[in-house]
């Protein structure tokens, strides 16, 4: 083989590993290019996820926040209408004194066990059939009872308050729910 059959073989064998090394790094970077193209594909998944997990959050977090001021705004409306109602409850009070309110009166006295009592607080109007039911106590009058009787035994140890507005207080919880709901279902 000559000088120029080797020059050709060589350039053969070398042009066969050059094109050979050629495909090889186009086939790599083929490869390189479609591991890139998966893991930007990933990545992008990935990250619409975090997007949609901030937010889900975020929804969720303003969601609760909302909540919490529908639930605080209720629960002040609630109390605002309770006190109302309590207010309307009390300044209905003064309707009871009307007609049959002395029976009504002596009714609130006989409820009181009998004792020695020391004091009898009622409203001013009350204090003369007060002191014929218990002659031996000392009647006190107070404008802030609207009906009924205190008595007051062993100073001021024993207590009964058998008022119009000690009544009401007592009766408040059971009554309340009842007002609410006639109050909601009239809004």
């Amino acid at each position: 083989m000559g000088k120029k059959e080797l020059i050709e073989s060589l350039e053969r064998e070398g042009g066969e590993k050059v094109h050979s090394l050629w495909e090889e790094a186009e086939k790599e970077a083929e490869a390189l290019r479609a591991e890139s193209r998966e893991r930007l594909k990933r990545l992008g998944e990935e990250l619409d996820a975090s997007r949609a997990q901030r937010k889900a959050e975020s929804e969720s977090r303003a969601l609760g926040e909302a909540s919490g001021r529908v639930r605080d705004l209720t629960l002040d409306a609630e109390s605002e209408a309770e006190a109302r109602l309590r207010e309307a409850a009390v300044s209905l009070l003064e309707g009871l004194r009307g007609k049959g309110y002395a029976r009504t009166f002596r009714a609130l006295a006989r409820e009181v066990p009998e004792f020695a009592w020391e004091r009898v607080t009622v409203n001013p109007r009350d204090a003369e059939t007060a002191r014929e039911l218990f002659p031996r106590a000392e009647v006190a009058t107070d404008q802030g009872i609207t009906g009924g009787l205190r008595a007051e035994a062993r100073e001021g140890r024993i207590l009964v308050d058998n008022t119009f507005e000690k009544r009401l207080e007592r009766a408040w919880d059971g009554l309340l729910p009842a007002l609410m709901e006639d109050l909601k279902n009239r809004l």
